[in-house]
């Protein structure tokens, strides 16, 4: 419930890299508390879903898998870029053009989550 409880966390991370940011944010680690390192997504999900450790998830995914519970925020919220790209048929093809546009007005929205009207 406290940023000192991550002290005993065991977080499963994209690389040893993360260390340093989450040290930033305020988050008391060591490399202790990332035992595992994957680039790998859908191999870190597993390994959360199995109880492996805690990961960090797009709060959609995580509220959908019954097999993970959300944890307190004791931490701001990870922020990442996101790049929306496409065919160059984008420019030829009006169905193409009609979903593209559609995905870049939702994920403008401050709760992208929300379906779109």
């Amino acid at each position: 419930d406290t940023v000192d409880d991550l002290t005993r966390a065991e977080i499963l991370a994209f690389d040893r890299g993360m260390l340093e940011p989450l040290r930033a944010m305020g988050a008391p680690l060591t490399h202790a508390n990332l035992p595992i390192a994957t680039s790998n997504h859908l191999v870190q999900w597993a390994l959360c879903r199995a109880g492996l450790g805690l990961c960090f998830m797009m709060e959609d995914v995580g509220d959908a898998e019954p097999s993970v519970a959300r944890i307190p925020a004791v931490l701001p919220p990870v922020t990442v870029p996101l790049w929306l790209t496409t065919h160059r048929e984008v420019h030829t093809s009006r169905r193409l053009r009609a979903v593209f546009d559609l995905l870049a007005e939702g994920l403008q929205r401050p709760d992208a989550s929300a379906t779109p009207r």
